[in-house]
């Protein structure tokens, strides 16, 4: 059915932690290895039997205050910072035509390539008067090992995703611009999507737990990450 819809959606990050009540550890340079809003719309249903190919471009720009303050290399950022971002993420899906466990299996592998550039205003770690820098490079960012399990029931489809940050993309300690994370990580996510053709109502719903190593030129250990998020949508038949 050749379809317009109207959707609402919401991506949060709920916490970011070491162990339940214990010392509390950021994810490292600010961001996590989970892209917020890619487990959204139809997150719960898992294709047919086949070899898929999609091509998502996500672009940000933005910036944070001087509430900010987290180490990059040998710079504390204190003084905000501003960022443009512009990543393509190539995904290879294959959905094997067996079942496991009474679900569909599918593997694949995500490629991210693109371009940063961000400004920062802050100091030298152990002190140091105030500086401003900058970078921006083009760099390809650590692929991504996929793995998937999904099921369906007439209106509902579950869907259990595991993926696995290899860190061999571009990094380098004291650089402001990294696409690389430099750390292994793994994530561990739960989605389900109830469709209802007949009427065009569709929701989803993702939660899931991102495991993070340590970086292995700093030695940084980020915190264990849970992150939420919520779609619903509205599908209109072809010409409403």
């Amino acid at each position: 059915m050749r379809s317009t819809r109207i959707a609402i959606g919401a991506a949060l990050v709920g916490l970011s932690i070491a162990g339940w009540g214990t010392d509390v550890h950021a994810a490292e340079a600010g961001k996590g290895f989970y892209l917020l809003g890619s487990r959204a719309h139809m997150a719960g249903i898992m294709p047919g039997p086949g070899s898929y190919f999609a091509n998502d471009f996500y672009f940000y720009d933005g910036g944070a205050g001087n509430t900010v303050d987290f180490p990059i290399g040998d710079l504390i950022i204190d003084g905000g910072l501003d960022a443009t971002v512009a990543i393509d993420l190539m995904t290879g899906l294959h959905v094997l035509p067996t079942q496991f466990l009474g679900g569909s299996v599918a593997i694949g592998l995500t490629v991210p390539v693109g371009w940063q550039e961000i400004s920062a205003r802050g100091k030298i770690q152990d002190g140091g008067a105030g500086l401003s820098t900058s970078d921006d490079d083009f760099e390809f960012g650590d692929p991504v090992l996929v793995a998937a399990l999904g099921w369906h029931h007439g209106n509902m489809h579950w869907q259990l995703g595991g993926l696995l940050n290899v860190p061999i993309g571009s990094y380098s300690e004291n650089d402001l611009v990294n696409l690389g994370f430099n750390r292994w990580a793994f994530d561990l996510t739960g989605s389900a999507t109830y469709l209802d053709m007949a009427t065009g109502i569709e929701m989803s719903g993702a939660l899931g737990f991102t495991f993070n190593g340590e970086n292995l030129d700093t030695g940084y250990q980020s915190g264990t990450e849970l992150h939420a998020e919520f779609a619903a949508s509205k599908l209109f038949a072809n010409g409403m």
